[in-house]
This record gives C-alpha cells, structure tokens and sequence, in this order.
C-alpha cells in the first residue's frame, strides 16, 4: 500500500501543490551511478523492516492488548546496515556502501514527521489542518530540515506514503469543519466494506496528514 500510493497518489499531489519539478530534480540526482529515485524505491518495501523486531505488546487500561511498534524506524536502519544484509545487497543487486546509506537513512527517518503530531496535540490547535499552516508547525519543520538537510525531502515524501497507506478510503476534507461533516461518508463505506470500525481514526485523520505533508514540502521547496 505505500509503494501503491508513493507510486500512484504522490505524484497527483506533487503536481497539484506546483512540486513536480523541484521533487523530480532532487531524485534525479545521483549517487555512485544510481538515482535516488531508483534508491528510494528499494528503501520502500524495507521501510518497516523494524517492526518485525520492535513489535511488543502493551496492555491498556481497560485490559485491552494492543501491539506497539515504538523506535522501529530505527531498527529498520540497523537493519539494512546489518552486515549480511549489505552482502546480499552488494551481491544480488550490485550496490555500493554509499548507496546502501541513502536506503538505510531513508528507512530510519521515514517517520521523522510524524512526530509533529505528538507536539501538536499538546497545543491549543491540536493535530489539526488549521495547526498545519500555524508558526509552530513551520518551525518545526525548519528544524527537521536543518538536523537533516541531505533527507528533508525523502522525510515528507515518506510520511505522506505512510500515511496514505494506511486506508484507501478518503473524504473530501479540506478544513477541519469539513471533517466532521463528511465523516460520515467514511463510517458509511467502512460499515459497506464490513472493515473495523476503528479505521475512522486514521479516515479522519488523512486530510491533517495530506496537510502537514502540503505545507512541509511547500516549505522545503522554498528552502531549496
């Protein structure tokens, strides 16, 4: 589903906020003969690698198991960079050590945005659309762009894959009244589709992800 909609959806995005360009022009450059793109597209399927090693399962309050998946971004890179993993990287697909980086700090950081709702949530705004235009999210995404300039784009490419992998269902939502007005719409395809219910979270949720990810590439764009 990432790969689905990295490859499908992204693209629609990119042209509609005026990105196509500036994301195609950085991807297109090059390391030891190989695009990032083409990189890129080798670090999707190994993103979550991670979570096959961090997933722990945690009870709640109510007794409820529940799995967690905390830092497994971070195992995802140690990962790629696991000794026999970079043999079978530079036997089987021809890559270098330097390549072999870029598809590991990719998979480290690819929810490096995402901890930008956890920050929101403690504001006034909360995770919202309108907390996606606010100077405190702005701020935060210079700094995520300055700690790594060489990864600011891959960051928000990935968290807007991410999070448009999570359901397939959408609502036309572009401000957070709009949200609850077309929330039904989504409770009435998941109640068609027989999914859990619990998928309206992350069907609400979209819009302020596709908002974040709008302004955080905006804002790279103008850094660049």
């Amino acid at each position: 589903m990432f790969e689905q909609a990295y490859h499908t959806e992204i693209p629609r995005y990119l042209e509609e906020w005026g990105l196509s360009g500036a994301v195609t022009t950085h991807l297109s450059e090059s390391i030891d003969g190989k695009s990032k793109a083409e990189l890129l597209n080798i670090a999707i399927p190994l993103h979550d690698l991670g979570k096959f090693t961090m997933r722990t399962l945690e009870t709640k309050d109510d007794g409820q198991a529940s799995q967690s998946f905390k830092k497994h971004e971070a195992d995802s890179g140690r990962i790629v960079r696991e000794p026999e993993f970079i043999t079978m990287m530079k036997s089987e697909y021809g890559l270098t050590d330097a390549q072999i980086e870029y598809i590991a700090r990719c998979a480290e950081l690819h929810f490096e945005l995402g901890v930008v709702r956890n920050e929101a949530k403690k504001t006034d705004i909360g995770y919202t659309i309108a907390f996606a235009t606010s100077d405190q999210f702005h701020d935060t995404a210079k700094e995520i762009m300055q700690k790594y300039p060489d990864f600011a784009l891959e960051v928000g490419l990935e968290f807007l894959a991410d999070n448009l992998a999570k359901t397939d269902i959408r609502i036309p939502a572009s401000t957070d009244d709009e949200v609850e007005q077309f929330a039904g719409q989504g409770e009435d395809e998941i109640e068609k589709r027989q999914l859990n219910p619990k998928l309206i979270n992350a069907v609400k949720q979209m819009p302020t992800n596709i908002a974040i990810a709008r302004e955080y590439l905006k804002i790279w764009k103008e850094r660049t």
